[in-house]
């Protein structure tokens, strides 16, 4: 016994909201209704559950739907629905065990809006009331464990016939027709084994055709050593160059790292390259004595400097000391020339050790110390006096005030209230005070006068006496400011004049006559133009035709820029290097040649056990071709006598109902109106015939290869007339009476007649009208 379908239950999809179906133990089960009540429904239901997809559905999505544009709602959701899951529920049984499937997807407002059938998940309930958990969930293979591999396939082609496209299989071309049902036939072991050596045979396709290309390679390499090779007279070897290690120039030359031709070809060889330097290494060297002269002239600024300083960096340390001496003196006199206290007591005007230390005058310094030291003793005592007799004037002034106020307000005489003394009238006694004040005010002023006699003093005699000491010994200093700019004293600029003078010194220039030697100011009596000009006539000629745009790199490579390594090689040694390179290579290509030819007869081995294997898989390949044509052909002999009666029966008004034939030609399948035919029915065949032969086609196949028993047919009878109809379900009740079958129809007369037919067998029958919501 095959599947047996007992209940279903639908909950927001499409167009129920909520929908159980009972179907108990019926083998026939027709749901009738006007379009759009449900009936395709039912089928994308069962579809979904079993196959975890609709067919047609994924279709539109490929050719109709575009990505890019935001969908607002979910085609599959239904319009009323309450939010929760799609739930579709199947209970069936299958030899003699029932099974319960659930496919489920997340509640509706965490469902993408576009179609998305992995999002109907699959699990396998304890019974029709259980719910849906992560223990319960499955994965497609599940269905398949008990329902076998293909059944997919089978639902597809052998158990449902769809409203939307019966003609799917129809529309194909003849080689795909083919290849949709070529599982049926259960030749994949025919196929896996063709194609694995369909396989080895591309891929020893692959090495024969590089065997070819390399044993090509190898005979014109063979060619061209037998025109290269030559008999060379045995040579000493000699070492170009001692310090250096170069493949060519060792004893044991590989010529497999380096070729012959990058060593002595005449115009890239590495050895004619050196020959030519060497010959014309008198200009070369000229070239580059001048281009490192240019080095020095595109430095003027530098060449300014070793002009001006460059005489007197012998002195550059005397010549330091002297310019921090002399900052300290010149700030020292410009400090007394503008003489303030502040300094004084800062300590701006006391002698720097450095000063102290060259000045060989003690007795100046020491009368120039003591008075200095004098003058901030007595600016200390006068500060101190000032600011005492600041506050006694303060104080003075709010006693008088308040002493006036006093007499004012309390008692008007003359009699002092501090010291009780009668001055006779409040007047005499104020003017007593004022007189006190002037007094203490001139006093002040005799202080600061004496103070600043005092600093005059100092000013004109030890200071005056000192900045002339300072002065003199200025006079005697090599360092003069105008001349000793802060570009002599920077170190970046004195690194960069020596590289420039290292350069002048390795071209043997002798500048020294030629630079300033005076400390005199940079007027136009001191300038560098002579020097510069003089540097620029030490430019050498030399021909410049004689020198390659290689001649550096060599230099620099080999030679390490070394003028002496250059002077010590001859041309005498170039050639009998070359001498000895064409000796070994002599060696190498007789026992290069050997090795090739041994090499050559082992790839032509090869090849020939390959070309041997390729054989034997291609004999192979037909054999099993021809084997899978054989057992197709029978294959389809199994099912044509079925198809042709189906067919006849069905298509009664097409060739006076004689039936149609299934041919495969070429692994091609047609079905033609007779075993001549070329062209396929479908050009000589109504729509309405057409769908009687699809359906007569998918009822063969069921017939034949479904074990399942189970047969799903939406609305097959659109485009049927009676007669077709009629043969139709005479086919149904007499060759599938052990089938369960769900048919669907929106004529209601039809429904009638066909549960008529089928009560008339004793077959049990059930009748879901949609439009009436209720069974029969």
């Amino acid at each position: 016994m095959g599947i047996k379908i007992k209940k279903l239950s639908i909950k927001n999809f499409k167009v129920y909201k909520e929908k159980e179906f009972d179907f108990k133990d019926n083998s026939l089960i027709v749901f009738d209704g006007p379009n759009g009540f449900g009936k395709t429904t039912f089928f994308d239901a069962m579809e979904l559950i079993f196959t975890g997809k609709i067919r047609r559905y994924d279709d539109f999505k490929s050719k109709l739907i575009d990505n890019r544009e935001t969908r607002l709602e979910n085609p599959l959701y239904n319009n009323e629905g309450d939010g929760l899951p799609i739930t579709l529920k199947v209970q069936f049984e299958y030899k003699g065990v029932d099974y319960f499937l659930m496919r489920q997807t997340e509640p509706f407002n965490e469902l993408n809006n576009y179609l998305d059938f992995n999002a109907f998940k699959l699990f396998a309930l304890a019974n029709f009331e259980d719910i849906p958990t992560e223990n319960n969930r499955k994965s497609d293979d599940y269905i398949s464990e008990f329902l076998g591999l293909n059944y997919k396939d089978d639902f597809e082609f052998l158990n449902y016939i769809e409203q939307e496209d019966s003609l799917y299989l129809l529309k194909r071309n003849e080689k795909d027709k083919q290849e949709s049902i070529s599982y049926l036939f259960n030749t994949q072991d025919f196929e896996v084994k063709i194609n694995k050596f369909k396989l080895i045979k591309d891929r020893l396709k692959k090495f024969d055709d590089s065997f070819l290309q390399e044993i090509d390679k190898l005979e014109e390499k063979i060619e061209s050593i037998k025109e290269d090779i030559f008999n060379e007279e045995k040579t000493e070897f000699s070492k170009l160059f001692e310090k250096k290690e170069y493949n060519w120039d060792s004893e044991d030359i590989d010529f497999d790292i380096t070729s012959y031709e990058s060593i002595l070809a005449e115009d890239a060889g590495i050895l004619p390259k050196i020959k030519n330097l060497i010959q014309n290494k008198e200009d070369f060297l000229k070239s580059i004595y001048n281009k490192k002269l240019d080095r020095v002239l595109d430095e003027e600024m530098t060449l300014t400097r070793i002009y001006y300083y460059d005489y007197f960096r012998k002195e550059e340390e005397k010549i330091f000391l002297e310019r921090d001496l002399s900052l300290l003196i010149d700030n020292l006199i410009e400090g007394l020339d503008d003489f303030s206290f502040t300094q004084l007591m800062d300590n701006d005007y006391d002698l720097d050790t450095k000063i102290k230390d060259e000045i060989d005058d003690d007795q100046i310094i020491a009368s120039y110390e003591k008075k200095l030291n004098e003058l901030k003793v007595a600016y200390e005592r006068s500060d101190k006096a000032s600011k005492i007799y600041a506050r006694m004037l303060s104080s003075h002034n709010n006693l008088k005030s308040h002493l006036n106020e006093f007499h004012i307000n309390i008692e008007e005489n003359g009699i002092c209230p501090l010291c009780g003394y009668d001055w006779g009238s409040k007047e005499a006694l104020l003017e007593e005070i004022e007189e006190q004040r002037l007094e203490l005010e001139e006093f002040d002023k005799d202080l600061n006068a004496e103070l600043n006699n005092l600093r005059n003093k100092f000013l004109s005699n030890q200071a005056e006496e000192l900045i002339g000491v300072l002065e003199n010994f200025q006079e005697d200093f090599l360092f003069k400011k105008e001349y000793f700019e802060s570009d002599f004293f920077n170190k970046d600029f004195k690194k960069l004049d020596d590289e420039i003078k290292d350069i002048l010194k390795t071209l043997e220039i002798d500048y020294s006559k030629l630079i300033s030697t005076s400390t005199e100011l940079k007027d136009e009596q001191n300038k560098p133009d002579g020097f510069l000009e003089f540097l620029q006539l030490q430019k050498i000629t030399f021909d410049e035709d004689n020198l390659m745009s290689y001649f550096e790199e060599i230099y620099s490579s080999y030679f390490d820029r070394n003028v002496e390594s250059l002077e010590n090689l001859s041309i005498t040694d170039i050639d009998k290097k070359k001498l000895y390179i064409r000796y070994r290579f002599s060696l190498y290509l007789d026992e290069s040649l050997k090795n090739k030819n041994a090499d050559l007869e082992k790839l032509q081995n090869q090849k020939s056990k390959c070309q041997n294997s390729l054989s034997t898989v291609n004999r192979i390949v037909k054999s099993l071709q021809e084997s899978l044509k054989s057992y197709n052909d029978q294959l389809i002999k199994d099912i044509e006598l079925l198809f042709h009666i189906y067919s006849g029966r069905i298509v009664q008004d097409f060739y006076g109902g004689l039936g149609l034939f299934i041919v495969n030609k070429r692994d091609k399948i047609k079905f033609v109106t007779a075993p001549d035919k070329t062209y396929d029915a479908i050009f000589s065949m109504s729509n309405g015939q057409l769908s009687a032969l699809i359906i007569s086609f998918t009822m063969a196949l069921n017939k034949k290869y479904s074990s399942n028993k189970l047969l799903l047919i939406d609305d097959p009878v659109q485009s049927m007339d009676d007669m077709n109809t009629a043969g139709f379900v005479e086919v149904l009740r007499n060759d599938f009476k052990d089938t369960q079958i769900f048919l669907s129809t929106h004529e209601q007369n039809l429904s009638t007649y066909v549960r008529y037919k089928f009560k008339k067998f004793n077959i049990s029958t059930l009748r879901y009208s949609l439009n009436e919501n209720h069974l029969q």
